[in-house]
Formats: structure tokens, sequence, C-alpha cells
């Protein structure tokens, strides 16, 4: 066995590599620019809109205008909406006054009808200007899209700079991932979306859209169910494949235990971080085939269970439908239907779908084959790989990874393998062994039409690929991925800070009716995303690091809260309102844990939560109060917050325990909070 020596944790000072890698991103930054700065500014996009709603409509058509504004007003709202957030006429006429308006002004008396009958007359009218008027002028105008580094805010691209920027990389898309081709009868045409990312663009494409009432992925989830069923039913399918958090955590805390059974305790790891370059799009079609022709028997039968469950959820009541594939001859009778649900209602759906091997291997087989989508007014064919908008494209992608790990024999007896869909960590204290595992990554997967992104490749060991040295980090520093970031000396779990948006508001959907319920299933949801096991567990992370977590988890989610009373009106959220909110959701956040602490032993026997509920309790007051007392609109909330903290129930974490908690996260909190 080979353990990395002390002298690996500082970066390599070599003066050739240093400048290199300056070279590298110099060369970087002039090939490939980034999208988000051609971006046009929402301040110039609303002084666009209302200029042009002054001169297109006269003012009398307004009434006042003071009425000129209140429209001018929600259409400024509507373009600075982030994703999924809606505007309703009641929200657009606050402030209107229909006495201004001569066209709905009547000097005699009117009944109550025909008052009815004015309002929908202005009703249609402001809503011909905002669908018929103002959507189709910023369609035409700009190009409007979501990107990946900045969540749920909207850009807004000129016309006709996205044109002269885009050109040169949807050219390459063209030729490289698409072929000229003419419609075939019965085969629905999708359309491509292009969403850009930090340097590059990536395509879309539109499955979810409806042809004919139906969309393609609707009619592709009996195949991805019976898939589904094949593939648990053979996990080996899948390979090193990780599903969620649960599956991270339960890899970690049996690798550690394995660690420390032979060495005593967790050894220094070698880790290697890396990343298949554009996995859906480049997955060869006659390796698919072959592997779905192998998983799914050509004469089986199979139904499709269908059943809707209706459980408490945080704060209220959550509904699901849920979808199961059976062998024909095995399927349960519903009233036996065993779920892992708790006081849940179960509503069967009673009308089962009937399927059969050979129309499933059809339907996957033309999906993969016959994918067809438009670009302008020309047809083009997928030649390589799966529409990433495709409900198959997961499990797919991951049969083929799973293929070329078993061929390139990439896992080890004493190393640690997971791979997140297209994501792959190897943790290993062999320097060998991580040696071999990094050159067979990027020599093996081009056999099958996939490569790894040598730029991508992260890790914690000098080593040169094809004479590049790859990107390295200090052998002590937590490495990230997919959103965590693993120590490579205690496998603690810690959230990757990186991950972040440039502002926390960027991340919300925020509706502006909100009242006091729905801030606390927000609040609740906040918190609830650093209470998973795979942060609280003390045996996968020591009792200082857990708490560090939760209590980076409270920071976050007072972030989240100034961002959602900046964006909605101060008279909705009432300072009461807003710490009754805080006190519940502080308060509910140790049984959650709790909660999810107990389920975890089903993941690993060995799993150990020792948080305590008034360390818990007082963590989060202290979180929030950090984050909204420096602003002046929350001074009322901050005195409350600071009466709780001072109270006698708290009096030992306040004196002994208050130091070494916060000591733990005072630096990860001061990154998080820079972020409000």
């Amino acid at each position: 066995m080979h353990v990395p020596a002390n002298t690996q944790s500082a970066p390599s000072q070599d003066p050739a590599r240093i400048q290199g890698l300056q070279k590298l991103a110099k060369t970087r930054s002039r090939a490939e620019p980034h999208f988000h700065r051609y971006a046009t500014p929402l301040g110039q996009v609303c002084w666009f809109v209302r200029v042009a709603l002054s001169h297109v409509f006269p003012l009398a058509l307004f009434g006042s205008h003071k009425n000129r504004r209140v429209i001018v007003t929600a259409a400024k709202r509507f373009i600075c909406a982030r994703r999924n957030e809606c505007i309703s006429l009641h929200d657009i006429l606050q402030g209107f006054q229909t006495s201004k308006c001569a066209w709905l002004r009547n000097s005699q008396k009117i009944s109550r009808i025909q008052d009815h009958k004015q309002r929908e007359r202005l009703y249609q009218f402001l809503l011909w200007i905002m669908e018929q008027y103002v959507l189709p002028l910023l369609r035409t105008t700009f190009y409007v899209t979501e990107t990946a580094a900045f969540r749920q805010r909207v850009l807004y691209f000129r016309q006709d700079l996205w044109d002269r920027v885009s050109r040169p990389i949807v050219s390459q898309l063209r030729h490289r991932l698409f072929e000229p081709t003419s419609h075939a009868a019965g085969v629905p045409i999708a359309h491509v979306r292009l969403v850009p990312k930090d340097r590059s663009i990536r395509p879309i494409v539109n499955l979810r859209r409806r042809t004919n009432g139906v969309s393609i992925n609707s009619q592709l989830q009996t195949a991805f169910d019976v898939l589904a069923l094949e593939a648990a039913r053979h996990p080996q399918v899948y390979g090193a494949a990780v599903h969620g958090a649960n599956g991270i955590f339960a890899q970690l805390h049996q690798y550690k235990s394995c660690l420390v059974q032979e060495f005593g305790k967790v050894p220094m790891l070698y880790v290697v971080r890396a990343d298949v370059r554009a996995a859906f799009d480049s997955l060869d079609h006659t390796e698919l085939l072959r592997l779905v022709n192998a998983l799914i028997p050509n004469d089986s039968h199979y139904i499709i269970q269908r059943y809707a469950q209706i459980k408490p959820g945080l704060g209220r009541i959550a509904k699901q439908h849920i979808r199961l594939a059976w062998n024909d001859a095995d399927y349960p009778a519903f009233t036996t239907l065993r779920t892992k649900a708790r006081h849940a209602v179960l509503v069967d759906q009673v009308a089962y779908v009937l399927t059969n091997g050979k129309h499933v291997l059809d339907q996957i087989n033309s999906h993969i084959t016959q994918t067809l989508v438009r670009f302008g007014s020309d047809l083009y064919r997928q030649r390589n790989g799966v529409p990433q908008g495709s409900v198959l494209s997961t499990i797919l992608c991951n049969l083929l990874l799973a293929k070329i790990e078993r061929a390139a024999d990439l896992a080890s007896d004493i190393g640690c393998l997971m791979r997140y869909t297209d994501d792959f960590l190897y943790l290993t204290p062999s320097s060998s062994d991580a040696q071999r595992f990094c050159r067979a990554i990027h020599t093996e997967p081009p056999k099958y039409g996939c490569t790894v992104a040598p730029e991508k490749t992260l890790v914690n060991f000098d080593i040169r690929i094809d004479s590049k040295l790859l990107t390295r980090i200090s052998a002590r520093e937590a490495i990230p991925w997919c959103g965590f970031a693993i120590c490579p000396t205690t496998l603690a779990v810690r959230a990757d800070h990186d991950r972040y948006p440039y502002h926390f508001g960027d991340t919300l959907t925020v509706h502006r009716r909100m009242y006091r319920d729905e801030i606390l299933h927000k609040m609740l949801h906040a918190v609830r995303s650093r209470t998973h096991v795979l942060f609280t567990d003390t045996r996968l992370n020591c009792v200082r690091g857990a708490y560090a977590n939760i209590l980076e988890g409270f920071v976050v989610a007072a972030a989240k809260l100034h961002a959602y009373c900046r964006a909605i009106r101060p008279q909705v959220l009432t300072s009461s309102v807003i710490f009754n909110a805080i006190d519940q959701a502080v308060t509910m956040t140790f049984p959650m844990i709790a909660s999810r602490s107990r389920l975890a032993t089903s993941l690993h026997p060995e799993a150990r939560c020792e948080l305590k509920r008034k360390h818990v309790e007082w963590l989060g007051y202290w979180g929030f109060h950090g984050v909204l007392s420096r602003r002046a609109a929350f001074q009322a909330v901050s005195q409350q917050l600071e009466v709780r903290l001072q109270s006698a129930k708290y009096t030992y974490e306040r004196k002994y325990a208050g130091r070494w908690l916060v000591s733990a996260v005072m630096q990860h909190s001061s990154n998080v909070r820079s972020r409000c």
C-alpha cells in the first residue's frame, strides 16, 4: 500500500507548470467568451419596452400618466421575473384608476352587470397588451433564456448579437451532432433550445412540448418504467452509479468502515475527479441498442401499476403520482401493496397499462435512432447520443458508462469508485491505483464514443496525460464533486460553496402574494437540505463538522429569507410573521434530523447522529441573527432573535458550547453571507 506523503499537502511550485497554467487561462479567456457578458441589462430591456409602450399607445387609451405608469411597472415586473414566476391581472390592476379612462366612463348610473362587462373589457385590453404586444416584442427583439450559472434568473440577449456569437457553435453542433434528413411519417419532431453555459452552448431538445395533446416524454414513460424495473433486477448494469445523496452516503460510510478496519484510521487518500465531455451527446447508438436488447427480454410482458399518494409534507399536503412496472405474472394486488410512506393515503388509478418487451424495444430503438429536431426551417436527425431533454437519457447514459467501467476494470479492491451519471470520483490510498485509474479513464471511453475532458479532471497528486499536467489541488484540500466537498483525510462531507450562484436570489421562485404559511413552507425547505444524514452523521463527519453543516444550512436559509422579503411587498410579511416562520423552522430542524437518522440505519447499520436538540436550536437562532442583524429592515426580528439567544433555556450553549460551535464555521458562514 502506498500512502500519500505529507510533502504532497502543498501544491507543486514548478515555475514551468505555473507559467503554463497562466498561459492556458489567458488563451481560454480570449477564445471562449463568457456568454452572460453579452446579455442586455434588465434596466435597458425595461427602458426599451417603456419607450415602445409610450410611442405606440396614446395617452388617452390609458386615461392618465399614472395609469400608464401602472402598466409600465407591470411590464417591468414581467421582464425582471425569474423562471416559473407569474403575474396575474389582479397584480397588474393594482393602482389602475378606471374612472380616468374615457372609453370606460358613463355619466349615467349603470347596473352591476354593466359594470362587470366594463371590467371585462378592461381585463381583455390589459391582457392583450401583455400577451399580444409586450411578449411578441420581447421575442422578436431578444433571445430570452436561463443559464446554469444564474439558476432561475432570466437573461436577455439581443437577437443580432446572439446570432453573431452563437452561429459558430451552432454550426459545429449541426455538423458534429446532427445530420440533415427529411420528415418520415409518424415520427414526432422536437425543437432545440440553446442554453448558454459559461463558455459554450448546450443544446436541449424540448421533448416536453405537447404535440397533438401528448408530449414525447409522456409517450416514453412506459419504456422508462420497464427499463427501471429491469435495471433494479440486475443492479450490476448500473456499475458504480449512485442515485442521490442516499447512495453517496452508503458508499462513503461503507468505505470509511473498511479503511478503519484495515488501517486503524482513514489514511491520506489519492482522489481523482473526472467528467465525461458532452456525455449525453456522444453515446454510441450501436452499443446502446446492444445493451438495451440484452437487458429487456423480447418475449416478456409487463403491467404498469399506477396510484396516487397523498401525505402531509412540509407545512402542506403533498400529492404524488407513482408508476411501477411489474412482470405480468408477478404484480401485486393494490390492497397488498407495501410502501415506505407513513401516514399516507393511497388511491388506485384502476386502469393499468399493459405492454410487452418487443413494443418497448421498438419504442427505444426508434427514439435513439430517429430523433428529429428542427433548426429554423431545416430538419435534422441526431446521429450520436440521446437527447438531453429525454426522460430516458440518464438511465441510458448509466448503462453505457457502466459498460466502460467493466471494460476498463476501473474498480479496485482498496479503492472507492462512485459515478453520478457522467461525473466520476475515485478514492484510494494507493498511488499506483490512482494513476492507473486516471490513465484508464482518459483512454478507454473514446472506444465507445465518449471522451473525458482533461481540463475538468481534478487530482490531488501530480500526473501527466498525453504530456499535459492535470489540474491539481492540495493533498489535504476537500475535493468538490456534484455539489459536495469531500475531505480526503477524513471522508467528511460538506456542501460545495462554489456551486452557489452569484446571488441567492437567483435560486428562488418568488410569488408576490406570499402569505405566512407560504413563507414557513419556504423556510422549512431551505433548512431541510442540510438535515440529510450525509451532513449530520457523526460517524462519517465529526460532531463539530456535523454542527458546522447545520449552521451553514441556517445561514443559507437566512440569506434566502432576505431575498424573499426584498422581492415581495413589505406589508405582506410583518416582523411577527417572519419571526414565527424562523422560530418554527428552527424548532422543527432537529425532528427532521432525528427522523432521517433513524431511516439511515437501512442504508448502513453503523450510522449515528449524536447531535443535541438545544445545540441545534441555538445555532439556528444564531445563524439567522448573524445574517438579519446587518439589515435595517429586520431590526425588530433581530431584537426578537437576540432575546431568544439570551434566554435561560440556552445558558449552557451560550456559555460553553457556543464558543466551539461557532468557531468551527465562522469562515464558511462568512463565505455564504457574502452572497446575500
